[in-house]
């Protein structure tokens, strides 16, 4: 048996197959299970997306799709501690506005004021001209009745907003300075 594949341009390159199954099952990649994971999710096969989920974050806990898709699906669904302990695997392994962010929101929903402002905070720091994130660390500094801070966060959103929708944050804007000029008397 010739153990040898010739290629069109003349060359011969060796091979064995001795030990190779050839028939055994090709492995999905990540990227390629995260895409059936996420047409499980959108079909409404919850649970059947989340085991492959966590199938992958097995063999790869820093991927970031699975990870984010994940901690949707728990925000989804009220399982807001779960969430949080997902938020903050994606943070240990990709530290932006988006995670910190996403991280903040999870700890606000499960309860955690001040784990959320910290959280909320960094998606600030790292994002500054991010209307959103100044928005929602806003509004968790007027839960702590930091009405200076969220107004200049408030400020900083409003500045960013650009043509958007500027509404609610100059409503909450001028709720803060009302909040910060009775606290003077």
């Amino acid at each position: 048996m010739n153990n040898q594949i010739d290629s069109p341009d003349g060359f011969s390159v060796p091979f064995d197959l001795k030990g190779a199954d050839v028939f055994a099952p090709r492995t999905a990649s990540p990227d390629e299970s995260f895409d059936k994971a996420r047409e499980l999710h959108q079909a409404g096969e919850t649970e059947k997306a989340v085991l492959l989920l966590r199938e992958i974050l097995a063999g790869q806990p820093d991927h970031r799709a699975s990870l984010e898709l994940l901690g949707r699906i728990h925000m989804d669904n009220q399982q807001y501690d779960q969430a949080v302990t997902v938020h903050r695997q994606l943070v240990n392994y990709h530290v932006d506005g988006k995670t910190q962010n996403a991280l903040g929101v999870s700890h606000l929903m499960a309860g955690e004021i001040e784990m959320a402002e910290s959280a909320l905070s960094q998606a600030a720091r790292l994002n500054p001209q991010s209307r959103t994130y100044q928005a929602n660390l806003a509004k968790v500094l007027i839960m702590g009745e930091k009405w200076q801070e969220a107004c200049d966060h408030l400020e900083k959103a409003l500045t960013n907003a650009g043509s958007g929708p500027r509404g609610q944050l100059s409503q909450l804007l001028d709720h803060c300075r009302q909040q910060m000029g009775s606290a003077i008397f």
